[in-house]
């Protein structure tokens, strides 16, 4: 199992920003399972189900994406 390294982060990623990272709304539904509305609320929501939490961190570190966790939930 990988363990996830402390990572200094400059600034944090929105939702959308991350969303768009992955290749936007329609490649993130296909990549996580979900449909693309349901990635849109997500955007709008501004957080993404805690469910996929691991999986988005994972795929980021993959795409070496630098993403901090706590973006992942609406402040």
């Amino acid at each position: 199992m990988t363990k996830f390294k402390e990572r200094e982060y400059i600034g944090s990623m929105t939702i959308s920003e991350i969303i768009d990272a992955f290749g936007g709304t329609t490649a993130v539904a296909r990549l996580f399972g979900v449909t693309p509305p349901a990635v849109s609320n997500w955007r709008a929501a501004g957080r993404i189900p805690p469910r996929l939490h691991l999986r988005v961190i994972r795929e980021a570190e993959r795409r070496q994406i630098k993403i901090d966790p706590d973006s992942l939930e609406a402040a």
